[in-house]
């Protein structure tokens, strides 16, 4: 799993530049990452690596680094 790709999602869901994304970025550094843009990221990581998560893994999502450790355990 590439984490530049992750990066560029995010950056193409948000509008933003992937430079501006780090494993530690979360929902409230930028306004335009609410629910609707989490939604949109779910479904294209799901898209991009082949998976389907499950709604319970969903809802411990915090920041761009449980984004990542959520599609290596699915990815096992």
């Amino acid at each position: 799993m590439k984490l530049d790709k992750i990066f560029e999602i995010f950056g193409d869901i948000l509008d933003l530049n992937k430079d501006n994304f780090n494993l530690d970025t979360k929902p409230s550094d930028f306004d335009e990452w609410d629910s609707v843009a989490t939604v949109n990221i779910i479904i294209a990581l799901e898209d991009e690596f082949g998976v389907k998560f499950k709604l319970e893994d969903i809802q411990q999502l915090k920041k761009i680094k449980d984004f990542v450790e959520l599609l290596e355990r699915y990815q096992k």
